[in-house]
């Protein structure tokens, strides 16, 4: 992250871009069952009602990532920046496209999340 100048001296350490790319290494590590880290428990206990792995690693954009009811401004942010990761408008494998937490796929203009029936096994559009 420190780069050198052609001259030798030091470039200072963009830090909205550091602290940027941290959350995202996090997005990509949260959805694995081997991940027990703190954080991870800390980030679970802001999103209770929400599953964090549907959350994280469903089709969602920032806009309603907004709309989401998520005080802390922390989580907040790592959810977009997951947003910005993950998003995508132009879906070509309709049979795997996740169901919750989609953009594309709403109720009242809102994503969905159906606790039941996720674990009864309906995830992906495949599955209904």
């Amino acid at each position: 992250m420190l780069n050198e100048y052609k001259d030798g001296g030091l470039k200072m350490l963009d830090i909205q871009s550091f602290n940027c790319a941290l959350k995202a290494k996090w997005v990509q590590k949260y959805p694995h069952d081997s991940n027990q880290a703190k954080w991870k428990l800390f980030f679970d206990y802001f999103i209770k009602e929400h599953d964090g792995k549907f959350l994280l690693t469903g089709n969602l954009n920032q806009a309603h990532v907004a709309g989401l009811d998520i005080q802390d401004t922390f989580i907040k942010e790592v959810l977009e920046i997951g947003s910005s990761l993950n998003y995508e408008e132009n879906l070509t494998d309709i049979g795997n496209t996740p169901i919750w937490y989609n953009s594309l796929i709403r109720i009242a203009n809102q994503p969905i999340f159906y606790r039941k029936w996720s674990h009864a096994g309906v995830n992906q559009a495949k599955d209904i």
